[in-house]
């Protein structure tokens, strides 16, 4: 078995990084949730069995 010999790298060569770096997400494609206003609204309130006093 013969192992190839490589020449030492140059001392002008830089590393590049490891993954490219990548753009940041256009401003039309953010992830998140999406509900209508009255939805969330719904959520925050208590049910009316748990608002009346028992």
């Amino acid at each position: 078995v013969e192992v190839a010999l490589q020449a030492p790298p140059s001392p002008d060569y830089i590393l590049g990084p490891e993954e490219p770096e990548q753009a940041p997400p256009s401003p039309n494609c953010v992830p998140g949730p999406e509900h209508a206003d009255d939805e969330i609204v719904a959520e925050d309130q208590p049910y009316a069995e748990d608002a009346s006093p028992t």
